[in-house]
């Protein structure tokens, strides 16, 4: 079961936004995830990298031994927060652009799990 695996009709509000506009949802859901990991995790890496580079030298400096490296890191988180920003703000609007909530996401989930849907077009014969 993943996510992709996810179509309108799991979702208990589906019949307010087109199948279009749930896979520009999830497209922007996976890159946002995806530079989550490539882009803000490598540069909080690279300033823990830097910092203890940069404490090397610094053995004998006193409490500038602990500031300086704890100041690289946190660079290098906001460095990260900058690269993911647009990435993040995308997936917010395509949340908002169909109204997505964490339970809609929860409920689809559930559905899709059970082998269920929350709604169809059909009409039930009797």
């Amino acid at each position: 079961m993943k996510i992709a695996d996810l179509k309108r009709e799991h979702f208990p509000n589906g019949q307010t936004f087109s199948q279009k506009a749930l896979d520009q949802y999830l497209a922007a859901r996976a890159r946002a995830h995806k530079d989550f990991f490539t882009r803000y995790v490598l540069s909080l890496l690279g300033g823990i990298a830097v910092g203890f580079l940069v404490s090397l030298p610094l053995q004998n400096a006193g409490m500038f031994r602990y500031l300086v490296p704890m100041l690289c890191v946190m660079i290098g988180a906001l460095i990260g927060t900058k690269l993911t920003s647009q990435s993040l703000e995308d997936f917010r609007d395509q949340a908002q652009r169909i109204r997505m909530t964490k339970r809609d996401i929860r409920a689809a989930k559930r559905n899709l799990r059970r082998g269920q849907l929350a709604w169809s077009d059909q009409k039930l014969e009797k």
